[in-house]
């Protein structure tokens, strides 16, 4: 397989700093960060702002293990669908080898 390496940022701001500095292949996000809904704060940001327009076609993936509060990609017979600005979506616990299989697919792309 692949190596990977990685830069890692507790909150929104770092994040956001290192996205300035450094070109990433993808950025993997949790929805919460601190026990806030940080996630969708920090992917909105990215893709939104014109200041990370070099990072606009960088895929993000989310991770969450809060389904059971609405935060799914598939809304259930009495939902609407949340919007979820990211380009993958894995529910926690999620199993080593999925995760790097999504992370394989989301990195070999060309439609980046």
């Amino acid at each position: 397989g692949r190596g990977y390496s990685f830069a890692h940022a507790a909150d929104v701001r770092t994040g956001l700093s290192l996205l300035r500095q450094t070109a990433f292949d993808l950025i993997i996000l949790d929805i919460v960060l601190h026990g806030k809904v940080e996630g969708f704060r920090f992917a909105k940001e990215l893709r939104g702002n014109a200041a990370y327009a070099a990072h606009a076609h960088t895929p993000i993936l989310l991770l969450t293990g809060m389904r059971h509060q609405g935060f799914s990609p598939e809304p259930g017979p009495d939902q609407a669908p949340v919007f979820l600005p990211s380009d993958e979506f894995l529910e926690k616990p999620v199993a080593t080898a999925r995760l790097l299989k999504t992370v394989e697919t989301l990195t070999s792309r060309d439609d980046f």
